[in-house]
């Protein structure tokens, strides 16, 4: 019998080194030199520059631009090399005009062709009057119409003499004008207002009605 205390050897597997993790000592090693960030307010605004910083930082860099800009363009030019260029960018120009104006073999050719396959032209047509009748004079009388009040009523048209309908309407306005000239007098001669009877307008009676007239 073997003793059951006895410990066995236990098989140690070889792992390639490709399949392999880190060790203790690199951990230990990568967790001390890591460093934490966003732990705290403390220890988060430690690490960002102040606001006056930063401004700083950002005029520096704007002016840094600015100044590379003003270099760029103020640095001294060579009066021939800038004949050169100027030289150069009119022949450009003068190259481009001329290709744009000089007419196209194949455009030429194609025009021809659409001149051949075009119709003649057609005669102009001459417009005529279709009136055969002389204008009438007018009859005098005219369409009246009168729109009911409310939406579903139809309206109502009749044929009245022109002579007629202005005759009503011009009474219309001397009427408007007389009552204008009425209620001026009233405002103006109060007491002569005051001897002609009120009137009560038409519609629901007012909350407050009108005194009594004096007793004589």
């Amino acid at each position: 019998m073997t003793d059951s205390t006895r410990k066995e050897a236990l098989q140690i597997t070889e792992v390639p080194p490709e399949l392999r993790g880190l060790s203790d000592e690199e951990i230990i090693r990568n967790s001390e030199s890591k460093e934490k960030k966003f732990i705290g307010k403390k220890h988060n605004g430690a690490k960002r520059p102040s606001k006056r910083e930063r401004q700083r930082l950002k005029e520096q860099s704007e002016n840094a631009k600015f100044n590379s800009l003003v270099a760029k363009y103020n640095k001294p030019e060579n009066p021939k090399q800038r004949e050169a260029e100027s030289d150069a960018e009119i022949n450009s120009i003068l190259k481009k005009i001329a290709k744009n104006a000089a007419p196209k073999v194949e455009d030429a050719e194609v025009k021809k062709i659409i001149e051949k396959a075009a119709p003649a032209a057609a005669p102009k047509r001459v417009l005529t009057s279709v009136i055969s009748e002389p204008p009438k004079p007018p009859s005098g009388r005219v369409l009246k119409g009168s729109f009911g009040a409310k939406p579903g009523d139809k309206p109502k048209t009749v044929i009245v003499s022109a002579a007629d309908l202005a005759r009503q309407r011009i009474e219309e306005r001397a009427k408007k004008i007389r009552e204008a000239l009425m209620a001026k007098n009233k405002a103006l001669h109060p007491e002569a207002a005051a001897e002609m009877p009120v009137k009560r307008p038409r519609g629901r009676p007012r909350k407050n009605p009108l005194p009594p007239p004096p007793a004589e």
